[in-house]
């Protein structure tokens, strides 16, 4: 797969890319078109979630990117033809560009794959191998995502395969409860958190020559945590890779500090998959399932990404603005390029205990009966009550 690389050039607005093809390296320079991408209004849809018109502004917004990157390489025809990794490894404002949007030119949801990494020195994750999961869910039942509708296909799949076991599974989370977990890292393990809540992003008046900063906000019900305050959980938790389709996690409305997810590995994550604005119900529960049973497979972070990006979009048909948006909010975060190109996890060994066996369960409360049951079970756990086992009858 050809790769391009895009870092800040030392020209004000500029790029310096590289372009590695066959093992052969090609350098150029690019100038943004700002106002022109910025008239497009493409970022305000996504942010707000209004979707009307978004195919066309986003396309638009792609073909003004290929034409920068094109005019960079004149002597190389259809630079962004099928099978090319685009690494943006840019400050705030290089990353503030909706990068995504170039997965709209490929012939298919997987030809183009985008991925953002931060400049400079990174501290260097843990190697590839056996997964944990900690699982921080607060859902409402009657939520427009019900509780269960991500976690329990997640946890069902990974019930079967076995690769990545789920260590913690909170579907009912508060901030008093993340403060409080003792789950400290393994040394030989990677350790996956994935967080499944509301999300929104506080934007405030900034100071000095910063006009507006913006902070990711976890929501747990009535309840919020900073972004500052959960990038302090996550590192306890010893987060290699941090997951998340709560709305807002990659907002990148700043552009005088990298966001969130650009922070957690600058702290030491491995990886981190967020989406830049509000997350469709359909979206969410079409991409997690196939990111955890591409990871658990043994796929590459971009490769398991990719699918779970492809299998979010899937199903749109004609509705064109929803398979935009589908296609652009996920993004990927990683360390370095190197960490999307080798497998996350491998087979726990046999001496390792048996994943949750309660992921069937999980499967099946989406609705009705046996999501208020396992709702009344969380209720009394919470308030000390003792569960050792739970007996289903047959009708």
């Amino acid at each position: 797969m050809r790769h391009l690389l895009v870092e800040d050039s030392t020209e004000e607005g500029g790029l310096a890319l590289m372009l590695t093809v066959d093992a052969q390296e090609h350098l150029g320079q690019a100038t943004v078109p700002f106002l022109e991408l910025q008239r497009l209004g493409v970022e305000e849809l996504l942010v707000s979630g209004q979707v009307r018109k978004l195919a066309d502004r986003a396309e638009s917004y792609a073909a003004a990117l290929r034409r920068m990157l094109q005019g960079a390489f004149e002597d190389l025809d259809n630079l962004l033809a099928d099978g090319i990794l685009v690494e943006v490894r840019c400050g705030a404002r290089g990353q503030a560009l909706v990068w995504e949007t170039l997965r709209l030119l490929g012939d298919d949801e997987r030809a183009v794959t985008v991925i953002r990494s931060v400049p400079g020195e990174v501290q260097r994750p843990k190697s590839p191998g056996v997964c944990d999961l900690v699982w921080l869910a607060a859902r409402a039942p009657k939520d427009s995502i019900p509780r269960y509708r991500v976690a329990g296909p997640v946890l069902a799949g990974l019930f079967e395969q076995r690769t990545i076991a789920p260590l913690q599974v909170s579907t009912a989370s508060t901030p008093a409860m993340l403060r409080s977990l003792d789950l400290p890292p393994d040394p030989l393990r990677l350790r996956i958190v994935h967080l499944d809540v509301h999300g929104a992003t506080r934007v405030a008046v900034g100071e000095d020559e910063v006009l507006v900063t913006s902070s990711f906000v976890a929501h747990f019900g009535t309840e919020t945590m900073s972004d500052e305050e959960l990038r302090t959980v996550l590192g306890g938790l010893g987060c290699d890779v941090f997951v998340s389709n709560a709305c807002h996690g990659g907002d990148l409305r700043e552009s005088a500090r990298l966001p969130f997810p650009a922070r957690l590995i600058l702290a030491g994550a491995r990886a981190a998959v967020v989406a830049r604005g509000p997350v469709p119900e359909q979206v969410a529960a079409a991409f997690a399932p196939a990111l955890y049973v591409s990871l658990g497979s043994g796929a590459t972070l971009a490769d398991a990404h990719s699918t779970a990006v492809a299998a979010g979009a899937h199903g749109f048909g004609a509705f064109r603005d929803q398979r935009a948006q589908a296609l652009i909010q996920p993004m990927l975060w990683l360390a370095t390029s190197a960490d999307g190109d080798s497998a996350l996890c491998t087979k726990a060994p046999e001496s390792v205990p048996p994943v949750f066996g309660g992921a069937y369960f999980f499967a099946a409360a989406e609705d009705g009966a046996l999501t208020a049951a396992l709702t009344a079970l969380e209720r009394e756990v919470s308030r000390g009550q003792r569960h050792p086992g739970v007996r289903i009858r047959g009708p």
